[in-house]
């Protein structure tokens, strides 16, 4: 790691962010899916543990099994109990139909409660590290190179991990429309898929400056690629069983 990059991370005070909602939602229930013998919410609060730029870790559940496993992980997660009222749909409020960025409010949210947050870090963070738990294959090195990017570039408001997007884009076939055809392969549209800008989805942890006054500035982002599934988000039992195909393939090479 570069001299400057290792200055700001000592500069500054970096804490990453899980919230955990288990109930209600589209999937209640979903959190506590087994996955290689662990409830789901389990390996990114492992991966949050293990990160070594996160000075500390904050979780916000209503789960009591959730905020038992996180004590006894790590003294690094400090664990914030949520009420199941916190849970409950709809997540924003409509505060005015102006559609201005304060027209739709976070009904309930610790994290922009800037002296609930200070009082349980006992510090001033600086930077806010969010931290999907329905990724659970996100890896602590990510973690660690998204925030040494972050800090890397001069101009950067906020940094995430991404994964590619392939530009699938079809059309119908002029000639025989009962079938389907790639854009690219229709003459006059584009020659071939490399004429296509790079396409990119947000993967599962995201960097940005955390305010005293509980907001987030976005603004320019840097990214960190990594595979698609260190990124996917387990949404239903087929994301599951693929996150548990992958899961169990990169433990096998790593006993190889």
């Amino acid at each position: 790691m570069q001299s400057k990059v290792e200055e700001r991370i000592k500069a500054n005070r970096i804490f990453g962010y899980i919230p955990i909602r288990d109930h209600f939602g589209s999937h209640p229930g979903r959190m506590q899916w087994e996955l290689c013998g662990h409830p789901l919410y389990y390996w990114a609060l492992k991966a949050a543990a293990e990160a070594k730029h996160l000075e500390k870790v904050i979780m916000w559940t209503e789960m009591k099994s959730a905020r038992k496993t996180a004590r006894q992980l790590s003294d690094k997660i400090i664990v914030l109990e949520r009420t199941l009222e916190e849970c409950k749909e709809p997540m924003k409020i409509t505060i005015d139909d102006l559609k201005t960025p304060k027209s739709k409010m976070w009904k309930y949210s610790v994290i922009r409660d800037p002296k609930k947050i200070t009082d349980a870090l006992g510090f001033e963070p600086t930077l806010l590290v969010l931290i999907c738990a329905n990724c659970p294959l996100i890896q602590a090195e990510s973690i660690d190179r998204l925030i040494e990017e972050y800090y890397e570039d001069d101009e950067a408001d906020s940094a995430s991990l991404v994964y590619k997007t392939e530009p699938n884009i079809w059309r119908k076939n002029p000639l025989l429309p009962q079938y389907l055809l790639p854009v690219w392969q229709f003459p006059g549209v584009l020659n071939n898929r490399q004429e296509y800008e790079q396409l990119y989805t947000l993967g599962g942890v995201k960097v940005c400056v955390y305010q005293g006054i509980g907001k987030f500035v976005w603004g320019k982002m840097v990214r960190v690629e990594v595979p698609l599934e260190e990124g996917k988000d387990i949404h239903d039992r087929e994301d599951l069983e693929l996150a548990r195909f992958y899961m169990e393939k990169k433990t096998k090479g790593k006993k190889k």
